[in-house]
Formats: C-alpha cells, sequence, structure tokens
C-alpha cells in the first residue's frame, strides 16, 4: 500500500520518498521532499495523503491473482476461446474496479 501511496505523491509534488507511522493517524504519516519541491506542489502532496484510503484493496494486485500467469491466461484463451477470456477478465474487473 506504502509503494501505490507513494506513486501517486510522486505525480504530484518531487519526493524523495514517503512513510507511514500509525495507519489510523495520518499526522504521523511523513514525505520526505525533495529540495525543488515548491510550497503548491507540497499541498497538492497532503491533499494526497489526505485523500488516500489505507484500507482500500489493491485492484491491481488483487486482479493480477486471479487473472493467473501469462501461461496460465495463454492455456485459458487456448482451452476457452477469447469471448470467454474477455468475459472472465471484464469479471475480474468488476470484481476489482480501479480505486483512485
Amino acid at each position: 500500500m506504502i509503494k501505490i501511496l507513494d506513486n501517486k505523491i510522486k505525480l504530484v509534488c518531487p519526493i524523495h520518498g514517503v512513510s507511514i507511522g500509525r495507519k489510523d493517524d495520518k499526522s504521523t504519516w511523513r514525505i520526505d521532499f525533495k529540495d525543488e519541491a515548491t510550497k503548491r506542489q507540497k499541498a497538492d502532496a497532503q491533499t494526497v495523503i489526505d485523500n488516500f484510503d489505507i484500507n482500500a484493496k489493491d485492484y491491481r494486485g488483487e486482479r493480477e491473482k486471479e487473472y493467473g500467469t501469462a501461461e496460465q491466461q495463454i492455456e485459458y484463451l487456448v482451452e476457452n476461446g477469447v469471448d470467454a477470456l474477455i468475459t472472465r477478465n471484464n469479471g475480474i474487473k468488476a470484481k476489482y474496479p480501479k480505486t483512485g
């Protein structure tokens, strides 16, 4: 989850990294800003933290588990066809929708 937060903050502000203290107390979370970070970028980074849901599911990771390895996906495709693969993958996407 910290990697997701780190990546989201890096989209709006130059940082070295982020750390999460207590999960239930965002005042214990820390951002290590790079020297070139502007006040506006720092404020944007704080907004990312303020809006970040630490309890949200990692949809990418959950989807990857259900999709299986590349070999498993190819095997499914060969055995069941393209339409079945699309239907299965759409079901996985519905189960684990994109967040944030």
